[in-house]
């Protein structure tokens, strides 16, 4: 198992992370998430991927565990995408054309198998099924996967 950090910023930050502060003492700044981290985990058919809501992005979280490890197979990537706006999480902090993208992206990255966790929203998460089909799946909290 690897603990994967730092996150670099190699792509846009989910839009939805601007609204996140981070409290020093009595002083509150903007997050800057250098505290997030993603797991990989080596099994017998390449490297599953596990993060939590992706603050800097899945894209970066991605570009991460390649950069980390770069000559493994990645099978499978568990988390959320961030893609919901706070303080309103029925609503995307993305336009449409950029989750669109964003799903194409994930596509060319190689990763066998997606599963998205709650703070994709079902918006992004419907946007982003139709681009990527069977590639993305819904992970609720509870859910068993066999890799």
């Amino acid at each position: 198992m690897f603990a994967i950090i730092p996150i670099k910023d190699s792509y846009p930050p989910p839009k939805g992370s601007r609204f996140l502060y981070r409290r020093r003492g009595a002083i509150f700044s903007s997050d800057d998430f250098s505290h997030e981290l993603a797991i990989a985990v080596e099994t017998d058919g390449g490297i599953v991927a596990l993060t939590g809501c992706s603050h800097h992005g899945i894209l970066n979280i991605l570009a991460a565990v390649k950069d980390a490890l770069p000559d493994r197979t990645i099978k499978a990537l568990f988390g959320g995408f961030h893609l919901v706006s706070l303080p309103f999480a029925w609503t995307m902090s993305e336009r449409k054309e950029s989750v669109r993208a964003l799903g194409r992206e994930l596509l060319q990255s190689h990763v066998e198998q997606f599963y998205r966790s709650h703070c994709t929203g079902s918006k992004g998460y419907r946007i982003l099924k139709d681009i990527m089909g069977e590639r993305l799946e819904y992970f609720p909290a509870g859910s068993k996967v066999r890799i």
